[in-house]
């Protein structure tokens, strides 16, 4: 269907076809159509497989860039606490914790 999330990953004619999402009738349309084209159904088809593999594979994609936005978020909350270290932990006791966080 021809919307946000799925525009993402489909390219009209090029990894696939696009319909209105409530136009039902389009859709049947185009399955039938590619369902009687073997060639267009395998050119969408491959263009789509190398696609999905580029962008969204496990390894070289999404696990490097999820693990890039752990390091990022961990590195934004120390300097958050940081600052904090020095009056809290003589404020409260130096608890193991926050020794922990504070010497980083």
């Amino acid at each position: 269907s021809d919307t946000a999330p799925v525009l993402e990953a489909i390219k009209h004619d090029e990894t696939g076809w696009l319909t209105d999402f409530f136009d039902a009738d389009a859709l049947v349309e185009k399955a039938n159509a590619l369902l009687e084209d073997k060639e267009t159904r395998a050119r969408l088809g491959k263009a789509a497989r190398a696609f999905v593999l580029k962008t969204y594979d496990l390894k070289t994609q999404c696990l490097p860039k999820q693990l890039e936005w752990v390091v990022r978020f961990g590195e934004a909350l120390i300097k958050d606490v940081r600052p904090q270290c020095a009056t809290d932990v003589r404020a409260q006791g130096s608890r193991p914790r926050q020794r922990a966080l504070c010497q980083r």
